[in-house]
């Protein structure tokens, strides 16, 4: 058996990973809830996962429907946040808005202060990095493998660097971007820079969104219908199966930590669920 599932090209299965990042007062929050939803529709579930010290809940009278909180406090290591958002799985929600995403990173228990804490400890090199990396790469496999809608809200910074001009050295500030890891952005179907109260940058060396919705983002406020017409878009998709989310999720874990203990996982599963599996099995990694 080989290790694809080859069948004609539908948007069945296809999740969306928007980001929104930017500075302060940029309207990261507000937009994502906005668009959240407009994306699972009156009736759908918002999640929020928290790491902002409860800042989602100024918005709990201004989104219709409501949605759900939960706040994750340090540490912000990936192996809690990929706990976090499989609580959220289990809880049922449709659309997850994550809140920060930058904590993962260069947070307390992020990436970053893993790395430092493993170059104390005597790891040098790339040494100090392979633990942290391997728990952050675990955790983006799972964001991007599950078929939950998810938009992230990353926090931004402005790098200032040295350049020259007429022959003159000087320090130059450049756009914003996200504080986390550089790959991540080429993960997302689209990226927002924010910029003030909800405005946004339309350069499209800035913004990124599949062609056929480049026309939503013109420079206007994005609203409840903007996310309407991005979850039309893709709405060649199932309904999110949460219970098949988590069980690929435990296979893809169990998978990671070897043949031996993929072995055990197997044997706790009933036929239904190896059933389930079969399909991408030879693709776990």
């Amino acid at each position: 058996m080989g290790i694809l599932d080859i069948r004609p090209a539908t948007r069945e299965g296809a999740h969306l990973l928007i980001q929104a990042f930017g500075g302060p007062r940029s309207g990261k929050t507000y937009t994502a809830l906005r668009l959240a939803r407009g994306i699972a529709g009156p009736e759908g579930k918002i999640g929020v996962l928290d790491t902002e010290s409860g800042r989602a809940r100024l918005y709990s009278d201004k989104i219709a429907g409501g949605f759900y909180v939960g706040d994750l406090t340090p540490p912000f290591t990936p192996k809690r946040y990929r706990d976090a958002i499989e609580e959220f799985v289990e809880f049922g929600a449709d659309v997850l808005v994550i809140d920060s995403f930058s904590h993962v990173w260069q947070g307390p228990g992020g990436v970053l202060e893993l790395a430092d804490q493993a170059e104390a400890n005597g790891k040098k090199g790339l040494q100090k990095w392979l633990g942290p990396k391997t728990e952050y790469r675990k955790l983006v496999g799972f964001l991007l493998s599950t078929s939950i809608h998810i938009i992230f809200c990353s926090r931004a910074k402005q790098p200032v660097v040295e350049q020259t001009a007429n022959g003159r050295k000087e320090m130059v500030t450049l756009p914003w971007e996200p504080i986390q890891d550089k790959l991540l952005k080429y993960e997302m179907t689209i990226v927002l820079p924010m910029v003030l109260d909800g405005s946004y940058e339309t350069d499209p060396m800035r913004l990124k969104a599949p062609g056929d919705l480049v026309h939503l983002f013109d420079g206007q406020l994005l609203t409840e219908a903007t996310g309407a017409a991005i979850a039309q878009w893709v709405s060649g998709g199932t309904p999110i199966n949460h219970a098949a989310e988590l069980l690929r999720k435990r296979a893809n874990d169990a998978a990671a930590d070897g043949t031996d203990k993929f072995r055990e996982f197997w044997k706790t599963i009933d036929g239904g669920q190896r059933d389930a599996l079969r399909t991408g099995l030879d693709n776990l990694p």
